[in-house]
C-alpha cells in the first residue's frame, strides 16, 4: 500500500496462500491511511497452455467500521497492467474485440505485444 504511489508497504505476504477459486477470498492487515493498493501475484498453478495465472473478479478494501472505500462513488479507480502470451495477440483480434470493450465500460485501452519476437 501507498500514501503517495512512491513509497510502498507490504501489508500481506504469505508464499504459500491458497486461495479458493469459488469462494471469496479475504486478506486482512492493520487498518492504515493509503490512496493505493498494489496487488501482485506470483507462483499460481498453470492454466493450460497459458502458464501461471491469477485474475481478480473484484476487489473491496473496508475500513473499520466496514465500508467500502473501493467504489467509483467514493472516487476510487483501477489501474491494470497484465500480459497474456496465449494466442490471438493480433492486431485483428483486438480490433474486432474493441466495441465489445467499449460496450462494457473501457474507454481507453492500451495494447502492445511483439508477436513473442524480442522487442
Amino acid at each position: 500500500m501507498s500514501r503517495d504511489g512512491k513509497d510502498w508497504d507490504t501489508v500481506f505476504d504469505d508464499p504459500k496462500f491458497s486461495g479458493s477459486d469459488t469462494e471469496a477470498n479475504l486478506v486482512r492487515f492493520e487498518p492504515r491511511p493509503a490512496k493505493m493498493i498494489w496487488i501482485i501475484g506470483d507462483g499460481f498453478q498453470n492454466v493450460a497452455q497459458f502458464g501461471s495465472a491469477f485474475s481478480l473478479g473484484e476487489l473491496e478494501v473496508h475500513d473499520p467500521d466496514g465500508n467500502n472505500l473501493a467504489l467509483i462513488s467514493r472516487g476510487a479507480g483501477v489501474q491494470v497492467s497484465s500480459t497474456h502470451y496465449g494466442c490471438d495477440m493480433d492486431r485483428f483480434t483486438q480490433d474486432m474485440l474493441w466495441p465489445i470493450q467499449y460496450d462494457l465500460g473501457f474507454k481507453w485501452t492500451r495494447v502492445g505485444f511483439a508477436g513473442g519476437i524480442g522487442a
